[in-house]
Formats: structure tokens, sequence, C-alpha cells
């Protein structure tokens, strides 16, 4: 694969690549339960 920059990454390329690996070397275990993806609207805020 040819090296792209962080422009041209889609928000799951940029989840994989760089996230995920930072959620596991903090010591998080992924074995218990976690939402990746969280859908935020207008409508939806809480206070």
């Amino acid at each position: 694969m040819e090296s792209m920059s962080k422009s041209e990454l889609s928000e799951q390329d940029i989840c994989s690549k760089y996230i995920l690996p930072a959620v596991i070397n903090s010591g998080w275990n992924l074995a218990l339960p976690m939402k990746l993806l969280m859908i935020f609207s207008a409508e939806e805020r809480t206070t």
C-alpha cells in the first residue's frame, strides 16, 4: 500500500491506524464492550 497523507485517509482509516493503537497502548481492555463510533446531532444534546 502506498503511503497516503492523513488528509487522504478516511475516518475509519485514521481510527484503525492511529486511535485504536493509542487506546490499546494506554492499557484499555478491548475484550470489554466499547462503542467505537458515536453519532451526535443537535436534537440529541443533553444538558
